[in-house]
């Protein structure tokens, strides 16, 4: 135990620490001589120790997926459910169905679990060859926020008649959502102060917002008059950080013109908000429409802006 906590543990919390992005995997593995749970290491909350933000093992082998949610589901994202030596191998599709089913029920109550093989393991198969094999993937994660994270991932290797594997090449990269999901709310003025304005997170402001904000329907009943909103618009995936986002008012249905003098936008590792303070009746006889717009990032090689939200208020 001394040697685990000096060195395992020692080494790769420097390596997690020293990592800058939004979701850190730690995936525990297991091998046919032990796994985390032969010390009691899983039951006892010892993988608390480890600055991740998600975790992964083969809960299928030790420690049920609804056992781990419980014990950690308070700090980390869970990953897992599916049973890759068994039920992805030589199950049915029926019998993939049923467990992907009891995964979620066990472990996806109030997010932060993402549904995958519990680990990627050498797969023996009788009479394999030297022949050239891809396995590829996407990943999507949403964590207690409520927002979304793709990565994409492919996987070059080779099988032998002795069962063992020979992996050639990996690639692990972030994927951009074609269409960003985003969330739109207007918040009374007097309730957003400059201290919120500058946090400098997504997290703290979307919070904020949530608590403070109003609907038309609510705003109509007590006070139809002009009174001064803050209108944030959330972008819940995670994008490039050179992405280009904004945040547009116009009078015209159509299109992606209007004003954005006003809008600011700010990302943090890749989450991005943009934000504007209007005059706004939201009970008025006016048409206003706000539009969200949005360009990619990262290596696409088409910059094109275009709209993914737009509302109109009477």
């Amino acid at each position: 135990m001394e040697q685990l906590e000096k060195y395992a543990l020692g080494y790769e919390k420097r390596i997690l620490e020293a990592v800058d992005c939004p979701i850190k995997l730690l995936h525990i593995c297991s091998t046919p001589l032990g796994n985390a749970q032969d010390k009691n290491l899983m039951e006892s909350g010892w993988i608390n120790k480890y600055p991740a933000t998600a975790i992964n093992w083969d809960d299928h082998a030790y420690t049920p997926i609804e056992r781990g949610k419980e014990l950690y589901g308070d700090k980390y994202g869970i990953i897992g459910g599916l049973n890759f030596r068994e039920t992805l191998r030589s199950g049915t599709p029926k019998q993939v169905e049923e467990e992907t089913r009891k995964a979620i029920e066990a472990a996806g109550e109030d997010g932060g679990f993402r549904l995958v093989s519990t680990a990627i393991a050498r797969y023996e198969k009788p009479g394999g060859s030297k022949a050239r094999r891809v396995v590829a993937g996407l990943l999507l994660h949403r964590d207690p926020v409520g927002r979304y994270y793709s990565t994409m991932f492919e996987v070059d290797y080779r099988l032998f008649q002795d069962g063992s594997m020979v992996i050639d090449a990996s690639t692990v990269e972030p994927v951009e959502a074609p269409v960003p999901a985003t969330f739109v709310c207007f918040v009374p003025a007097e309730k957003v102060s400059r201290a919120v304005l500058s946090s400098g997170t997504f997290s703290k402001l979307f919070k904020h917002a949530m608590k403070n904000a109003v609907s038309r329907q609510q705003a109509s009943k007590s006070d139809r008059s002009k009174k001064d909103y803050f209108v944030f618009s959330f972008f819940m995936d995670h994008l490039a950080e050179d992405a280009e986002v904004g945040l547009l008012i116009s009078k015209e249905k159509e299109g992606i013109s209007g004003n954005s003098k006003k809008t600011v936008t700010f990302q943090e590792h890749g989450w991005h908000v943009a934000y504007t303070r209007s005059s706004l009746a939201l009970d008025g006889n006016h048409e206003i429409f706000f539009k969200v717009v949005y360009t990619p990032g990262g290596r696409v090689p088409t910059k094109q802006h275009f709209p993914v939200w737009r509302e109109k208020l009477y």
